[in-house]
């Protein structure tokens, strides 16, 4: 039962990653199309399912750590591991576009749908303008990621952990601040000035955006060593 809910909670989390990513690729893929208002539709219902994946994960983290079903370590390990693959699957996105012609031969084609969506993706080379780099890119993810932090904490100040679950909010609202304030407007003006540079914008973003998976994955894998270092 013990690893069974882990594992639960680790595969909401990592559709929580996932879906998340697959909403950006569409919005900023389907702006280059001229598709705007479909690709924020479409965006939606992948954020929409991100934050119910997001809240299973919460519900299960809860369960293991009120029943002490791992510890520190365990979830450290579990959660790194999720977290590089949610940077591998936005590196993956970050390097394929959907070119008009595949869009609409995906559409209206009159192949399977599966030999249709082999075809829809080619490669994505270009190159951004607008870079997001340093401490924006780190904050792209935080809103994902603070809460996988915070529940780790958990584990270590289990007495605090309604204090600790309370910061994560406050955190969370930093890096949306960073993205809507500062990362989207100026990817966005981008995209208005030319359609086609939505392509360059989305692997900009999705790289960034694994850059901060990354560096999640390793603030993780060092917690245990760094609260016992702050306890000593």
């Amino acid at each position: 039962m013990n690893y069974l809910t882990l594992t639960a909670a680790a595969v909401f989390f990592l559709l929580h990653l996932v879906s998340e990513t697959i909403a950006s690729f569409i919005k900023y893929n389907f702006s280059s199309l001229g598709r705007h208002m479909l690709g924020i539709s479409l965006s939606n219902i992948f954020a929409i399912a991100s934050r119910g994946f997001v809240a299973l994960y919460g519900i299960s983290i809860a369960v293991v750590i009120e029943k002490s079903f791992a510890d520190i370590q365990i979830y450290g390990y579990v959660f790194s591991f999720v977290l590089i693959l949610g940077a591998g699957f936005s590196l993956l996105l970050a390097n394929l576009k959907l070119s008009k012609a595949a869009f609409e031969d995906l559409i209206q084609g009159k192949l399977p749908l599966h030999q249709r969506f082999r075809t829809a993706f080619s490669a994505n080379d270009t190159t951004c303008l607008i870079p997001v780099r340093g401490v924006a890119a780190l904050m792209l993810g935080t809103q994902f990621i603070a809460v996988v932090i915070a529940y780790g904490l958990c584990f270590y100040l289990p007495q605090n952990r309604l204090l600790i679950i309370s910061f994560v909010p406050l955190v969370s609202m930093m890096g949306t601040l960073v993205t809507i304030l500062w990362v989207e407007p100026r990817l966005a003006s981008m995209i208005d000035a030319d359609n086609v540079t939505g392509y360059s914008a989305a692997r900009e973003f999705l790289r960034a955006r694994a850059l901060s998976f990354s560096f999640c994955a390793a603030l993780l894998l060092m917690m245990p060593w760094l609260m016992s270092g702050s306890g000593s």
